[in-house]
């Protein structure tokens, strides 16, 4: 009976550590995504928005209010009047009110804590560090002519953002896809300090030699969250050295260049007190010359033959 006893409690703790853990995932690449902050309880808000209308097409889609929340049901504050009139639950919900007798209530998604792993894939196969992706089925029957149900996926996308909704559509019928931004949607090689992604001094992105993701620092941080600042001696020492080496080349080329400037003009000038000299001994000699001359008499004495 001990033995028995034994095994039954060993079986419990074998399951309890595999139980799986709500909007916690881990990828076939490996890569751990984790949504827990970004699940609402009350009194808190859940997600909303007003939208519906799809870009590029040439109709305009109406517009509904949608509300969701992540591995939980819509918290009380954001659940529309409808869904209340109703009385309806789910995790997604779509809903439009116009007048006390014309409004309707559609559960598009509901969360079974039970399939957690299976709600989840990325999306993009090839590169984890593009963001998460939750699939929530279980909705309301689409119409009274199937029996198919509403879907509704939610994709997150990877970015430097505590959370931001982008759109929310209906691209087929009864089939949802929303669309938000937020650090939680990036893998956890992807740290999240208090600054932001990758201490919002580098980007989250998937190494293809090491096959994971994880930050790529900017010039000068480094760390798996980019947190440690570089000592300015090894930052900018490479740098550093090349302006120094830039210059001495400018320095040693203009030095050489003013020596032969130099050079040339001393030449010239010597050149030109070479040719001066000359000038003023011709001069002289034609003074000299023309004292000499014959009939200079005739000028001193003024006399003129008639």
């Amino acid at each position: 009976m001990k033995i028995v006893s034994i095994l039954f409690i060993l079986l419990q703790i074998a399951l309890s550590f595999s139980a799986d853990v709500p909007c916690e995932w881990r990828a076939e690449t490996g890569d751990n995504f984790d949504l827990r902050p970004m699940m609402r309880e009350d009194p808190d808000s859940s997600y909303t928005i007003i939208d519906g209308d799809i870009p590029c097409t040439p109709q305009i889609e109406p517009s509904f209010y949608y509300a969701w929340n992540f591995c939980g049901e819509v918290t009380a504050p954001t659940y529309p009047k409808p869904c209340q009139l109703e009385q309806k639950t789910g995790v997604l919900i779509q809903s439009l009110y116009l007048s006390p007798t014309v409004y309707f209530c559609k559960i598009i998604g509901r969360y079974d804590p039970t399939t957690d792993d299976s709600l989840f894939h990325l999306i993009d196969d090839n590169d984890p560090s593009k963001g998460v992706s939750m699939h929530y089925g279980l909705g309301d029957r689409c119409n009274n002519d199937t029996e198919a149900l509403r879907s509704t996926q939610v994709d997150v996308l990877c970015k430097n953002v505590e959370s931001h909704i982008v759109s929310a559509q209906e691209p087929e019928l009864c089939k949802y896809h929303i669309v938000m931004e937020s650090y939680y949607g990036c893998p956890s090689g992807c740290p999240v300090t208090e600054s932001g992604l990758c201490n919002s001094h580098g980007h989250c992105s998937f190494d293809e030699d090491k096959k994971t993701s994880h930050c790529f620092c900017n010039e000068g941080y480094s760390g798996s969250d980019c947190s440690i600042i570089e000592s300015k001696e090894t930052s900018i020492s490479p740098i550093y050295t090349k302006i120094t080496t830039t210059t001495s080349t400018s320095s040693a080329a203009s030095i050489e260049l003013l020596i032969a400037l130099f050079v040339v003009s001393l030449i010239i000038l010597i050149l030109v007190s070479v040719v001066l000299h000359k000038v003023s001994n011709r001069g002289q000699r034609s003074v000299v010359t023309y004292d000499g001359l014959p009939g200079t008499e005739l000028v001193e004495t003024g006399k003129f033959l008639p």
